[in-house]
């Protein structure tokens, strides 16, 4: 990563509050959907990431295909795998 970058945008310091957020959620928190045609918040979890999977993509492709989707969908089922994904994508993008 640019260290210019790295210095004035610390990833950690910039992705805490979505640390934060899961250090507060329950699976029963990723299951909860407001009313009408939403996503579950564990469904928005996961979306968050497949931005960012997508995003950290296109740095080696030099391009943003947004057909690649992460494949496992029990990903938003849990607060254990969406932490561990996440932490997957911010290692790959810290890199």
């Amino acid at each position: 990563m640019n260290c210019l970058i790295s210095d004035e945008f610390p990833l950690r310091a910039t992705q805490s509050l979505r640390y934060d957020l899961l250090e507060l959620l329950t699976e029963e928190d990723l299951q909860f959907r407001l009313p009408g045609d939403n996503l579950t918040l564990g469904a928005l979890c996961e979306e968050h990431g497949q931005i960012q999977f997508v995003y950290i993509r296109s740095f080696v492709t030099f391009r943003i295909d947004w057909s690649l989707r992460y494949s496992d969908p029990r990903t938003a089922c849990t607060v254990a795998k969406l932490q561990r994904w996440w932490t997957e994508l911010d290692d790959v993008n810290a890199a």
